[in-house]
């Protein structure tokens, strides 16, 4: 059986999240994690959204035929989710966490495959020539234009942007929390060493 692999893309300014938050909570089932680190992220956002769609796909064709979750450097998992995860996709080529109107590309779980290669760079191609786009809103437009089978992660794959449940409010068997609608390293810290501490991580 396939075990899943896990990555993640930080700098400096976010490294402190991937060490203190991430990387002690990554369950003992993972196969492997890979940190994929930049002394910086380029000036420009749209560079930066360009920059992570290249990564995330090097890293797909890195794990042919293997299973691989992308998890944002302020991610902190609080039980296994490997074996959800890998049920889940049995049935989809691809899962990312919600954002109300279409994916948040800060946690998503692949099959490795040429199909999901190519939707990557499908991404890149569309971001690169709508540059006042995010990657989110391109995402969302491309992959529903493809014969990939994809879906949206349940709420336990919770962040604080949710609307149907507000954090410090957490779902009933919460898999991770991603700081997400947190504006300042001081809020988004205080917010993972929340969840930290409820969760004994």
């Amino acid at each position: 059986m396939n075990k899943l692999n896990i990555f993640t893309y930080t700098n400096k300014e976010y490294l402190g999240y991937v060490t203190s938050y991430l990387l002690p909570s990554i369950p003992k089932s993972v196969r492997n994690i890979d940190i994929v680190y930049a002394a910086s992220f380029p000036e420009l956002q749209h560079c930066q959204m360009i920059q992570r769609l290249e990564i995330m796909h090097d890293k797909i064709i890195e794990y042919i035929n293997q299973p691989i979750a992308f998890l944002d450097a302020d991610v902190i998992i609080t039980r296994d989710f490997t074996d959800d995860v890998l049920d889940r996709l049995t049935k989809y080529d691809i899962l990312f966490q919600d954002n109300t109107q279409w994916y948040n590309s800060g946690v998503w779980v692949a099959n490795c495959n040429t199909k999901v290669a190519n939707l990557f760079v499908k991404f890149i191609e569309e971001l690169e020539r709508k540059s006042y786009e995010l990657d989110q809103t391109i995402i969302w437009e491309v992959i529903n234009k493809t014969d990939i089978s994809h879906t949206k992660l349940p709420i336990e794959y919770f962040a604080g942007h949710f609307d149907q449940l507000k954090f410090p409010n957490f779902p009933k068997d919460m898999y991770l929390y991603h700081a997400t609608n947190t504006y300042t390293s001081e809020e988004k810290r205080a917010a993972l060493e929340l969840v930290k501490n409820k969760f004994h991580i």
